[in-house]
Order: structure tokens, then sequence, then C-alpha cells
């Protein structure tokens, strides 16, 4: 009886063209995990407020190739949070990250920077936000803090507070649900 041999082991070759494609595929998974984990925090927190649809079709444009490849690419890379942390680093992704962004931005009412009118004269103006969106805003901030583990959503309003700009109602609204009464409680 022939004894058999075992099939000498053969290795699969990828070249570099599929191998960049496999990495930046998985950018694309990474970041899209991200952004359904993030949904899930802000749904919860819109849906405890009664606001369902605000929490379902909460940041549905980050899906939008304008925005989605920008941060994929830069999140998969870890660049992301280099290049939104640090004003100084020159990157070829940071100019597309900062288009990206603001068109978010734009789109997105629930950012408070889609509330602010920037007069002719160079004045800022704050307009008062609806209460959908302030909600939506408040879930907003507290989902990153959750999905990237930092639950101090206070100590973050606080380091942030004067860079933030929001119409007197709104400020009110916001402190008064975080239950912010200033830094000297930190």
């Amino acid at each position: 009886m022939e004894e058999r041999q075992p099939k000498p082991l053969q290795l699969c070759y990828v070249s570099k063209e599929e191998f960049q494609w496999c990495t930046r595929m998985s950018y694309y998974w990474q970041y899209t995990r991200y952004v359904m984990i993030h949904k899930y925090h802000i749904f919860r927190h819109c849906l405890a407020y009664g606001y369902v649809w605000r929490g379902l079709w909460h940041d549905c444009s980050k899906f939008l190739p304008s925005e989605f490849f920008p941060h994929a690419i830069c999140y998969g890379t870890k660049l992301f949070w280099i290049i939104r942390n640090n004003p100084n680093v020159k990157s070829q992704w940071k100019e597309e990250l900062d288009r990206a962004w603001c068109i978010h931005q734009k789109r997105n009412k629930h950012h408070w920077q889609a509330w602010v009118a920037l007069n002719d004269d160079g004045s800022i103006v704050p307009i008062d936000m609806p209460m959908a969106y302030r909600v939506e805003m408040l879930a907003d901030w507290r989902g990153p803090h959750l999905t990237q583990g930092q639950p101090n959503l206070l100590a973050w309003y606080a380091a942030h507070r004067d860079k933030i700009i929001l119409h007197p109602n709104t400020r009110a609204w916001v402190e008064k649900e975080m239950g912010y009464g200033g830094i000297e409680q930190f």
C-alpha cells in the first residue's frame, strides 16, 4: 500500500494593490462599526426624550461619499484623532477631513455650528435651536463619550464651554439637562 505524502503548504500571495484594497476595506468596516455604535447611543438618548425619528436619522449623512471616505480613511489610519485634535498637523487628508466635517455640520442641524449666523460685518449671532435639535445635540455630545469610553461629559463641556456658541435659551436648557453648575463643581 502506497503511503500518501502530504502536499507542500502553498502560500497565497496577494499583490500590493490587493493588499491596499483589503486594508482600505478594513478602514471602511472599522469606521462603519464606529458610526453604528455611535448611532445606537444617540438613538437611546433621543428615545428617552421621545424623539424616535431624530434618533433613527441621526448622522445618516456620514454614509454619503463626501463625508464617509475622508472620515473612514483617517479613522482607520488613526489620523482622525491626530488631525482633529491638532491644528498644526499638515496632512494630505487634513483639507479633505475639514471639508467633510464642515459639510456634516451644515447638513445636520443638531450641530451648534449650524445655528450660528455670520453677518457681513463679521459679527456672530447665535440662533435659538428648536427642541428636537437641542435633544439630538445633547445626545450627540453624550454618545461619543460613551462610544470612546470617556463618560465624563461635564468635564468636557466645562473645557469647551467658552468655544461653543449657543443662544442663551439653548445654553440654559442644555446646562439644566446636563446638571451643569459651573467649573467649581470639578
